[in-house]
């Protein structure tokens, strides 16, 4: 998930209600979690490109502050008001210089959005006899309308710090050395045997890293008296997999690659 992020439509920018542009600012949550290219392929010289990005979780499944604890306080204010948000009636006030307010009531009681557009002026805005501020481009949550619970731009989360620490086997570049480690997938390759049944997608995670890649399993099992029987044969497979290995009556008959996007094998 990316942060601060404005996306524009035209001249349409200030008409988004605050509501709205709450879910653009925060980038409607494109990526919760992280992860690295299929295959652990390189993104560029000497760069493995990971996809942790601004994710509030990294590919190893821990938690990147202050992303994960700032999204998890608004998805609590957000659950709070639920029944405001999906029963409630929509209106609008417009405080001007891209500052507004939406404001959603039912007869139980009501909520409110504080929306401040301008990016580098912070607001003061009087709203029910009350003053309110709105720091600059951000969102402000008051379940009840009175107090204010959460702002996309104040933090207060624990922040994570990266510290950068000089690497002690660069003293010594001559132990250093790549070891080639071949993966061992001699089971489902040469054998077509898997280690466990499962009747749905699994987690990647669930290797343990003995590969790079999940090996999916299917069969189709003919009678003798199936009509389909001749003494030459085709064997054609339309998947989405990115290597097939085929098998006859248990027997390893050939692997195929697909080429371009192409996923049709024939054997």
């Amino acid at each position: 998930m990316h942060s601060r992020r404005w996306i524009e439509f035209s001249d349409q920018k200030n008409s988004f209600t605050s509501y709205e542009r709450l879910f653009v600012e925060m980038d409607h949550g494109c990526k919760y979690h992280g992860g690295t290219n299929f295959g652990r392929t390189s993104g560029g010289p000497y760069l493995t490109t990971s996809y942790d990005y601004d994710a509030p979780f990294d590919e190893y499944g821990n938690l990147n502050q202050p992303k994960w604890g700032h999204l998890k306080e608004l998805h609590k204010v957000l659950i709070k008001m639920e029944k405001t948000l999906t029963h409630g009636n929509i209106s609008n006030v417009d405080f001007g210089n891209s500052v507004t307010a939406t404001i959603y009531a039912t007869e139980e009681g009501s909520g409110c959005f504080f929306g401040n557009a301008n990016t580098t002026t912070d607001a003061t805005i009087t709203f029910q006899e009350s003053e309110y501020a709105v720091p600059a481009w951000s969102v402000s949550i008051l379940p009840d309308c009175k107090n204010e619970e959460y702002n996309t731009a104040k933090v207060n989360a624990q922040t994570s710090l990266m510290v950068k620490k000089s690497n002690e086997a660069e003293d010594e570049p001559a132990s250093l050395k790549w070891v080639w480690r071949p993966e061992i997938i001699d089971g489902p390759v040469l054998e077509g045997k898997g280690q466990f049944a499962a009747s749905k997608l699994i987690d990647q995670k669930q290797i343990n890293d003995e590969s790079d890649y999940l090996w999916y399993m299917t069969s189709v099992n003919l009678n003798d008296d199936d009509p389909i029987w001749s003494d030459n044969m085709t064997l054609r497979v339309n998947g989405s997999g990115h290597v097939l290995h085929a098998y006859v009556n248990g027997e390893y008959l050939d692997s195929e690659w697909a080429t371009y996007g192409i996923f049709n094998y024939k054997f």
